[in-house]
C-alpha cells in the first residue's frame, strides 16, 4: 500500500482547518521543526490549476508545486499527532483509533466557533511605549477579529489605580460601608468591582473572567504578558521599540525594522488574520 492515506488527530486536524480559514492561502499545512505534512494540509482552489500542469509533466511530487503557491504553515513540536499509513497493520490501527474518538472531537469546525465553556481564551498583549498608538491598534483590531468570527475580550492594564464607580452613588455607599465586592447589574451591563491587597497577574484575569472566551486582547502588561505585539510609530519620537525582535510575536509599525512578522500601523485586517491563525499557540500560557 502507498503513502497516500493518512489523518490527524482531532486537536491537530482543528488547528489546521482554523488557519486554513482566516489565512487566505493557496495551501495551509503543518510543519514539524523543518519538514513538512503535505498529506495533512488543507488545499484551495487556486491549487487545481499548478496540480494539472504537475501530474501532465509526469511529476507527481506535491510539495513541488508549493514554490507556485502561497503556504501558510502551522508550526507543531513534533509529527505525533499525525499518522501515516503504509501497511495493513497501520491501516487497521487508523480504523481502530477513528472508531473510538469521541464524534464532538470530529465534528465540523470553523475559524470562528464558540471556545467551549470553561476553556481559557487565547491571550496575547499589545505593548508599545507611551504615545505609541497601542489603543488604536486594539480598535483597529476588534472589528477585524469579530469580522472572523472571533469573540474577544479586552483588558486595560491601568499602573496607576483607577476609580469607575462614582461618589453617592448607591454601589458606592456599598463599598463606602465595608462591602470587599460589590456589583452593579442592569439589563445591558454588569460590573463586578472587589478590594484587592495585590495585583491579580493577567494570566489568573484571563483564566478566571474570560473562560470561554476565544480570545484575551490586552493593552499593556510589557513586561508580564506571555505572549507580545508590539506597536512602535517613528512619530512618538522614540528611538527603539520597546522589545527586542525575539520577545514579540509581531511588530505593527511605519519603520523599517527587521521583523520576521512585521505589519503596517493600518493593516488591522492582516494582523487579525495573523491572530486568528495562532490561537491554539496563544492559549498556552
Amino acid at each position: 500500500m502507498a503513502a497516500d492515506l493518512a489523518f490527524p488527530d482531532a486537536a491537530a486536524a482543528r488547528r489546521v482547518l482554523d488557519a486554513a480559514a482566516v489565512s487566505g492561502a493557496d495551501v495551509t499545512l503543518p510543519r514539524v521543526g523543518p519538514h513538512h505534512e503535505p498529506l495533512f494540509a488543507v488545499y484551495g482552489p487556486g491549487c487545481l490549476a499548478p496540480m494539472r500542469a504537475l501530474l501532465r509533466a509526469g511529476r507527481h511530487r506535491i510539495v513541488d508545486v508549493f514554490p507556485t503557491l502561497s503556504v501558510e504553515e502551522v508550526p507543531f513540536p513534533d509529527a505525533r499527532p499525525f499518522h501515516n499509513i503504509n501497511t495493513m497493520d497501520e491501516y487497521r490501527e487508523a480504523r481502530r483509533r477513528t472508531q473510538a474518538e469521541p464524534a464532538s472531537c470530529i465534528e465540523e469546525v470553523t475559524a470562528g466557533e464558540a471556545a467551549p465553556a470553561g476553556r481559557a481564551p487565547a491571550l496575547v498583549a499589545i505593548v508599545g511605549k507611551s504615545d505609541s498608538g497601542k489603543t488604536t491598534v486594539v480598535e483597529r483590531l476588534l472589528p477585524q477579529l469579530r469580522a472572523l468570527g472571533v469573540r474577544v475580550g479586552t483588558v486595560k492594564h491601568d499602573a496607576h489605580g483607577f476609580e469607575i464607580d462614582h461618589p453617592g452613588k448607591d454601589s458606592w455607599r456599598h463599598g463606602q460601608a465595608g462591602a470587599e465586592a460589590y456589583a452593579i447589574s442592569s439589563p445591558e451591563r454588569f460590573a463586578f468591582i472587589a478590594r484587592l491587597e495585590e495585583e491579580l497577574p493577567l494570566t489568573t484575569l484571563a483564566r478566571r473572567y474570560f473562560a470561554g472566551f476565544d480570545l484575551l486582547l490586552a493593552e499593556g502588561y510589557k513586561r508580564t504578558a506571555p505572549h507580545r505585539i508590539e506597536v512602535f510609530r517613528t512619530a512618538a519620537g522614540h528611538h527603539e521599540p520597546l522589545c527586542a525582535a525575539g520577545e514579540t510575536l509581531a511588530l505593527v509599525t511605519d519603520a523599517d525594522l527587521p521583523h520576521e512578522h512585521r505589519f503596517a500601523l493600518d493593516d488591522a485586517a492582516g494582523l487579525a488574520r495573523f491572530i486568528a491563525a495562532r490561537l491554539d499557540t496563544l492559549r498556552r500560557y
